[in-house]
């Protein structure tokens, strides 16, 4: 099994994942989304073959999206210099497996 990032000039095989929506975004959007510098995609092979694939986005843990006690949490991870009202963070954006290779263990 080999995990590479997405590039412009990989070819997309066959991939289905039983979800369509995950399967048209490696089909169709993660090469626009990686040309516009909003996530980068890996792909999992095996002997040539899409295995899996993720994508991941920076994005940011912000104050007025987390309320009460969760924020003080975070918060109190940091010191009191470095406490502010966001903090960035990267986000799987889309994992997908494909049908035929969930449950499999591969190491």
């Amino acid at each position: 099994m080999r995990l590479k990032p997405l590039e412009a000039e990989y070819e997309i095989g066959e991939f289905d994942c039983g979800d369509e929506d995950l399967n048209e975004f490696l089909l169709y959007d993660a090469k626009p989304c990686m040309n516009l510098n909003i996530a980068n995609t890996f792909i999992l092979e095996d002997d040539g073959r899409i295995v899996a694939y993720f994508c991941l986005l920076n994005d940011k843990i912000s104050r007025t999206e987390i309320t009460g006690s969760r924020w003080k949490k975070i918060k109190e991870r940091f010191p009191k210099s470095k406490q502010f009202r966001s903090y960035p963070c990267v986000k799987i954006g889309r994992f997908a497996v494909s049908i035929a290779n969930r449950g499999k263990k591969h190491w």
